[in-house]
């Protein structure tokens, strides 16, 4: 294994472990602002379809943001 995928791995694992250390309300604060900031982006505002990953293990919630999407008429 070489070096750069050494620390690749390392740096997943360490924030994996803080995300899942990270309590409810902790989440849904980070959840909320990241939305805060994408719905200021003046590609929010243009964008008629937009890609959203499911999140995972311990990753910041995404379908608040879906659902705005959709409540906005984007697909």
């Amino acid at each position: 294994m070489s070096d750069s995928h050494r620390i690749k791995t390392e740096l997943r694992k360490t924030l994996r472990q803080r995300r899942n250390s990270l309590s409810f309300a902790q989440q849904h604060t980070a959840a909320k602002n990241l939305i805060d900031s994408i719905i200021e982006l003046p590609a929010w505002a243009n964008a008629k379809y937009i890609a959203i990953y499911l999140a995972n293990d311990g990753e910041i919630a995404t379908d608040p943001l879906e659902t705005m999407a959709r409540s906005q008429g984007k697909q």
